[in-house]
């Protein structure tokens, strides 16, 4: 009789320390391991401040991990297991992220990133987890780097350690196939910068499409053979500062000797209702009223696609700084126009010209011209070439705070000085075609320069008369087209107006027929009506600024 074989023993049973050891290897990888990912392949691009951030990075995730193996219970097995598995998900929520961001964008993620993804609206949200994560090297990669992990719990306990650097090894080898780190030479964007980006892009798209809706819903026509309108846009032209209205200091002469030939009409009473670029062309370039939410001219008819609607080819010239819709939003309606030029690096607003003269060969017969000058902008000396500096010395009749700031005052009279030069050379280019044709200027707002306080500049926060009062002048060829326009120029340049009707004042001058047309605000027309007319967000009443200025505050 065989004697009975004796049963096997068991398998023994893993003793808690040995699981708490597993648990907190797999937690210490599944934290540390972006960071040290990070430095194999990003090191040779690290600066001082990488360097830093990189280590109080891991320096955190390693006292997390202590942290985590400090608190796993002894002896409760129940409550170590739900300590493990809470921890482990709490870390994947930030380090599948991190991870991603990591082999994508070269960067862990940071404090940027989350507050992006913070206040971005929800919609924003998905889709850049639509585009960025919804791919199939992506879902497989943050698959399978935690499941690299489970090595740790597959080797007998006695090899432990063995797991890790299996589970380690294994991560590295996958991820060489994703890592775009190797090789880069040029800073690359953080995660931040790129959801930035992505949200302003979805935002400026969102736009684009609110202003092309309403454009394309905007009916015109127009009967003219061939025609040739300009419209120039200034910047921070004062009214006070020009000699075409009186200034002691002859800061317009080139446009003063047309005025006293009877070649230039000037309008007397323009103000702006806003006295800050961003808020005063939206209401320049479409029927949006400045008493409305200043998004409303994102579903209003413009101007460039009035007159593309009409037959017009539109071009749009822009020489300031940024031509980007999300800073400016205004530039999406300019980008409605045929052709739009940003001119931002020549520096100079003589530029125009050369402009003006290759659209003069363009074969279009009806042009709409529209310049956006860089005018007498903060800084004002940046405005001009500095060998056509005039002005050296204080100016006559400055008042006492304008003489202790004798040489800002120069600055800017010296670039309107510039601007009517360059206004000047425009209406001879145009005069010289022998067509159809005019010329209008205004400029987005005024400024103020020490006239009653110690401020110079301009905010819609607190306008002064100075800031929101505007030089406005019409030049018309001799075969410009409509005589009834001529024969009502005396009355008109009398009337009180504001920036945010010139849509209505330009159809009226370039005889567009649309139904968004309204007589009573242009002050061109016969049935024009007088309206009050408010400034800036305040709704400042402008009679009561008339003459005086309302408090301001630095710039």
């Amino acid at each position: 009789m065989n004697p009975q074989s004796e049963p096997s023993a068991p398998p023994a049973r893993e003793s808690a320390p040995d699981i708490r050891r597993r648990w907190t290897l797999f937690f210490g990888y599944v934290l540390c391991f972006p960071p040290l990912l990070q430095l194999l392949f990003g090191a040779g691009q690290f600066s001082g401040s990488d360097w830093l951030n990189w280590g109080l990075s891991l320096l955190f995730r390693v006292l997390l991990v202590s942290l985590f193996f400090l608190c796993l219970p002894r002896k409760n097995v129940v409550a170590g297991w739900a300590v493990m598995i809470l921890c482990s998900l709490t870390a994947g929520l930030f380090v599948l992220p991190d991870l991603y961001l990591l082999v994508n964008f070269g960067a862990l993620l940071d404090g940027e990133t989350l507050r992006l993804m913070a206040i971005a609206p929800a919609s924003e949200i998905r889709g850049f987890l639509r585009l960025f994560f919804c791919r199939w090297n992506t879902l497989v990669l943050l698959l399978l780097f935690p499941a690299a992990g489970g090595l740790i719990f597959r080797v007998k306990k006695h090899k432990i350690l063995w797991g890790a650097l299996g589970a380690l090894t294994a991560a590295v080898l996958l991820l060489l196939s994703f890592t775009p780190g190797r090789g880069r030479t040029a800073r690359q964007p953080s995660p931040g910068e790129r959801l930035e980006a992505f949200f302003a892009e979805r935002r400026a798209a969102a736009l684009r499409l609110d202003v092309a809706e309403a454009g394309l819903r905007a009916k015109a026509r127009n009967s003219d053979r061939e025609a040739l309108y300009i419209l120039v846009i200034g910047e921070s032209h004062s009214r006070r500062r020009s000699s075409l209205y009186g200034c002691a200091r002859d800061t317009t002469p080139g446009l003063k000797k047309l005025f006293e030939a009877g070649k230039l009409h000037r309008f007397d009473d323009a103000v702006s209702p806003h006295v800050m670029t961003l808020l005063a062309l939206p209401v320049m370039l479409t029927l949006a009223e400045a008493a409305e939410p200043k998004t409303a001219f994102r579903h209003k008819a413009n101007i460039p696609d009035l007159f593309r609607n009409a037959g017009f080819k539109v071009w749009y010239a822009y020489n300031q700084f940024p031509d980007s819709e999300n800073e400016l939003p205004f530039l999406a309606v300019a980008k409605r126009s045929d052709v739009f030029l940003s001119l931002h690096k020549e520096r100079f607003d003589g530029v125009f010209v050369d402009v003006l003269d290759k659209i003069l060969r363009d074969p279009a017969p009806r042009k709409l011209v529209i310049f956006h000058l860089r005018g007498a902008h903060w800084a004002y000396r940046e405005n001009f070439p500095p060998e056509v500096r005039f002005f050296t010395g204080k100016a006559p009749g400055l008042s006492p705070e304008q003489a202790r700031h004798a040489e800002i005052v120069d600055d800017y009279d010296n670039a309107l000085r510039y601007t009517d030069g360059v206004l000047t050379r425009l209406i001879e280019r145009a005069a010289a075609e022998k067509k159809n044709a005019f010329l209008l200027y205004l400029p987005d707002h005024g400024e103020a320069l020490y006239e009653e306080e110690a401020f110079v500049g301009h905010t819609d926060l607190f306008p002064t008369a100075a800031s929101c009062e505007i030089p406005m002048m019409l030049w018309l060829s001799e075969k410009y087209a409509r005589p009834a326009i001529r024969s009502e120029l005396p009355e008109a340049v009398k009337r009180p107006f504001s920036s945010e009707d010139l849509p209505h004042l330009l159809m009226e001058l370039a005889g567009l027929e649309s139904p968004c047309f309204r007589p009573e605000r242009s002050i061109l027309n016969q049935a024009y009506e007088k309206r009050p007319r408010r400034i800036s967000t305040r709704a400042v009443p402008y009679d009561s600024m008339k003459n005086k200025s309302v408090p301001t505050a630095g710039r």
